[in-house]
């Protein structure tokens, strides 16, 4: 059996019950479309580590990002909207060093 293509921004699999639409030649979720802005260039899967049912998990808080909540790209990860400002705070002090 063939293995089901992946979301270009979340990197889970894309089911064919999945709303899905594409951006920059990308097939994604459309829960996903808002996790970043629309002019921003997809380089790839996320990097966030995942839970047991392959959910992304915030680097910042360590929590579940469910499909529905509201999240950004900051970097290669995945965060929590709430967590922005942390997770941009830490990728400036990293590239600083």
């Amino acid at each position: 059996m063939a293995e089901s293509p992946r979301c270009g921004v979340c990197g889970r699999p894309v089911l064919p019950t999945d709303a899905t639409t594409h951006r920059q030649g990308l097939l994604v979720h459309v829960a996903c479309v808002g996790a970043r802005k629309p002019e921003a260039k997809i380089d790839g899967p996320m990097k966030n580590r995942r839970d047991a049912h392959g959910l992304p998990l915030c680097p910042v808080c360590d929590q579940r990002i469910g499909v529905t909540e509201a999240a950004a790209r900051v970097g290669e990860y995945m965060v929590h909207i709430g967590c922005t400002p942390e997770a941009r705070r830490r990728r400036d002090r990293a590239s600083s060093q």
